[in-house]
């Protein structure tokens, strides 16, 4: 039998190779992570200026990027300025070191909010400017978050002009709540959605939110006739309907019954199509209670019918002559022998008077 043998010089030889292998091996690992690394600040370089050249080109806006540690590793933008900042002022320093004690307090729970995994928003006002930041997590490889992407905005015009929508609407809903007329609202689809205090009252209604409906709804309730009650109206005739083809409604009197309440009245009604801020058009229709002037008219008609038939039954003469002794009106002229004394004079009354000759 012949046992195998390696001779001292072979096996010095292999060792040395494996241990030339490792170093090889080591210096390509080295070279790869130092590859790996320069890879990886060139990305971060590139995600960098990406993230600048976008925030200095938002319009009226800045871009933040906080780490676990809430310190500023990128803060660019138009909106810096406007608030009162600079990127040198942020970058490099936490929230606490580059914002007043007052920001920084407002500010710690949104970041550490995102910091959590939500996306936020948030407003906040700096140098009497109103700002509204949006924030956004940034996550790793692993899926960890890692950073803080808020994004902010100088909203400070579109604050004002809302101010100033609300004060506008403020003292608009002031003056038609305190209108004398009733003034109803309804949208283009004839969506009845306002009667104003005069309106409910006039119409019998007790709550703002009665009567908020479509207007096909309303003439279960309501009944319009025209002004001597001997045509009833269908929908179509009504003034918010006839609003909507584009008719011109000014002065249309109506009368309107509530048989389920028992009255009757006369109102006056007039109205147009209104366009809002924000392009919605309206039916306004205002109405305007005229039932005691009517009535009062009436009133009139009838008392100077029953003077007049007195008058005529009179058995003497009554009469009325303006200043020029012009007679105006007269009844039972008969009484002096006239039949028509109306436009005359006593003296176009008197017989002409002869001369006697001696």
């Amino acid at each position: 039998m012949i046992a195998d043998s390696v001779h001292p010089s072979e096996s010095n030889q292999s060792r040395e190779q494996l241990i030339q292998e490792l170093a090889n091996l080591r210096c390509q690992l080295a070279s790869e992570k130092s590859l790996s690394r320069r890879l990886l600040q060139e990305v971060t370089r590139q995600s960098e200026q990406l993230y600048r050249t976008l925030a200095a080109n938002l319009p009226g806006g800045a871009a933040f990027i906080l780490d676990r540690d809430l310190r500023y590793q990128l803060a660019e933008g138009q909106a810096l300025q406007t608030a009162g900042f600079t990127s040198a002022a942020l970058e490099g320093r936490t929230i606490w070191e580059a914002l007043d004690a007052k920001t920084a307090e407002e500010y710690e729970p949104f970041f550490q909010r995102v910091l959590q995994g939500e996306t936020l928003s948030h407003e906040h006002t700096s140098h009497g400017r109103h700002f509204v930041s949006h924030g956004v997590p940034i996550r790793d490889a692993q899926g960890t978050v890692s950073n803080v992407l808020a994004v902010s905005y100088d909203i400070t015009d579109r604050k004002q002009a809302e101010e100033a929508l609300l004060r506008s609407e403020a003292r608009w809903n002031t003056a038609i709540e305190s209108f004398a007329e009733g003034a109803i609202i309804a949208t283009e689809d004839e969506q009845v959605i306002y009667w104003n205090p005069a309106a409910r009252d006039m119409h019998g209604i007790a709550r703002p939110d009665e009567f908020i409906e479509p207007l096909e709804k309303t003439p279960l309730t309501f009944e319009l006739w025209t002004p001597d009650g001997g045509h009833k109206l269908e929908l179509d005739e009504w003034p918010m309907r006839r609003i909507k083809r584009g008719e011109s409604v000014r002065n249309l009197e109506l009368r309107i019954r509530r048989p389920d309440q028992g009255w009757e009245k006369v109102f006056s009604y007039s109205g147009t199509m209104v366009a809002t801020v924000g392009g919605e058009r309206l039916i306004f229709l205002t109405c305007h209670d005229l039932t005691e002037l009517r009535q009062t008219e009436q009133a009139m008609r009838e008392s100077d019918q029953r003077f007049r038939l007195a008058l005529k039954n009179s058995p003497v003469l009554v009469a009325m002559q303006d200043s020029n002794l012009v007679y105006q009106w007269a009844y039972n002229t008969r009484t002096l022998g006239y039949d028509d004394v109306l436009g005359k004079t006593d003296a176009d009354l008197m017989p002409p008077r002869t001369c006697l000759q001696s």
